[in-house]
């Protein structure tokens, strides 16, 4: 199976979310990549588990009020999520300083 970056994120989207976007629908950059190994050192044993996760920035003409609509979260992967706004994303990844003095974030959970 070759399977694009932004295919498997928009696979896992639809599989924690309920969120089915079409490629062709999505403008998508890569924010940044970060691994992680356990257990941590090899002294402590031989790595059981690796996570590779991509932070990817997606853009699309629908607006968060109407994919808000069709959000069905799967409990066993997915607690709650988020809307970000791109330059407080911005200020999370290159830690520059945030304009407003105000930060704008809607946390909604679905389940519970």
């Amino acid at each position: 199976m070759s399977e694009t970056i932004l295919m498997a994120g928009l696979r896992e989207l639809e599989e924690e979310t309920g969120l089915a976007l079409n490629p062709d629908d999505v403008t998508h950059s890569i924010l940044g990549l970060w691994e992680s190994v356990f257990p941590p050192a090899l002294y402590v044993g031989d790595p059981r588990r690796h996570h590779f996760v991509i932070y990817m920035h997606m853009q699309i003409a629908k607006t968060s009020k109407h994919l808000q609509t069709q959000i069905s979260l799967d409990p066993l992967e997915t607690d709650a999520y988020l809307w970000l706004d791109r330059n407080l994303m911005d200020v999370i990844i290159n830690g520059t300083k945030y304009e407003k003095e105000k930060v704008d974030i809607v946390v909604c959970k679905k389940q519970g």
